[in-house]
C-alpha cells in the first residue's frame, strides 16, 4: 500500500511504511498529526505485512507442491525404465545367446562330420587316404597311390579321426569349435572395453586368443 504527498506540484509516492515513518517524524518535530491518520498508517503497515506473509506462504507451498510433484514423476518414469529394461529381459537376451553359441557350435561340428562322412564315403569305395604325418607318408610304400585330388588325411593319432579331406582338388580341414565360439565372444568384448570383471582380469584377456587357425574364419574377422 502507498500514499501520495504533494509538494509544489510533484507527487511523491511514500510506501506504507515510509508513509508511517513520516508521520511518525511530523508528531515527533511536534507538527500536528491526527491519531486517526496514525492509526490507520500502521494498520496499512500491519496489512502490507500479512499481503507479503501471506504470498510467501503461496510460494512456499506451491514450491513444495512442485517438489512432490516431481518427486511423483520421477518414481512413475523409473518404474517405467525398470518395465521397459528389466532383468527378465535382459535373461531373455541371454538365453537367445546361448542359443546363438549352440547354433554355432552345431554348424561348425557339422562341418567337422562332413569330414568324417567324406573319408567314410572314400574307405567304402576304396578311395586310399594318406597320414597327417609326413614320416608316416614317407614309410607308407603306397603312398604313391593316393589321390593328391581326392582323399582323406588320416590324423596322427589315429582312432578313426581324420583331419581334412581333399575333394576335387580343394582341402576342407577339421574345425575348432572351442576357437569359433571364443572367437564369437572374443569379438563381443572387443567392441566393449574387452568386456571387464571387477577386481579381476577382463573376459577379453582371459581368452587368450591368437588369429585363428582356420584362414576363413581368421580372413573373416579381419575384414
Amino acid at each position: 500500500m502507498s500514499t501520495e504527498a504533494t509538494a509544489e506540484n510533484t507527487t511523491v509516492h511514500l510506501t506504507a511504511e515510509e508513509h508511517l515513518a513520516d508521520l511518525q517524524a511530523r508528531a515527533l518535530n511536534g507538527e500536528p498529526v491526527e491519531a486517526s491518520a496514525l492509526a490507520e498508517a500502521r494498520a496499512a503497515v500491519e496489512l502490507d505485512g500479512l499481503k507479503a506473509e501471506g504470498q510467501s506462504r503461496r510460494d512456499r507451498q506451491a514450491a513444495e507442491h512442485a517438489a512432490l510433484q516431481a518427486q511423483a514423476d520421477a518414481k512413475a518414469k523409473a518404474a517405467t525404465i525398470v518395465a521397459e529394461a528389466s532383468a527378465g529381459q535382459a535373461l531373455k537376451a541371454f538365453d537367445g545367446a546361448v542359443a546363438a553359441l549352440e547354433k554355432l557350435y552345431a554348424a561348425v561340428e557339422n562341418c567337422n562330420d562332413a569330414i568324417q562322412s567324406v573319408a567314410g564315403v572314400f574307405d567304402e569305395a576304396g578311395v586310399r587316404c594318406q597320414s597327417s604325418s609326413a614320416g608316416e607318408r614317407q614309410r607308407d610304400p603306397d603312398n604313391h597311390l593316393v589321390d593328391p585330388q581326392n582323399h582323406a588325411v588320416a590324423d596322427l593319432i589315429g582312432g578313426g579321426t581324420y583331419v581334412s579331406v581333399k575333394v576335387d582338388g580343394k582341402t576342407y580341414g577339421r574345425l575348432r569349435t572351442s576357437e569359433w565360439v571364443g572367437h564369437a565372444l572374443d569379438q563381443v568384448a572387443k567392441r566393449h572395453d574387452g568386456l571387464p570383471i571387477p577386481y579381476a582380469p577382463a573376459i577379453q584377456s582371459r581368452l587368450g586368443l591368437s588369429r585363428p587357425s582356420n584362414a576363413e574364419l581368421a580372413e573373416h574377422l579381419s575384414a
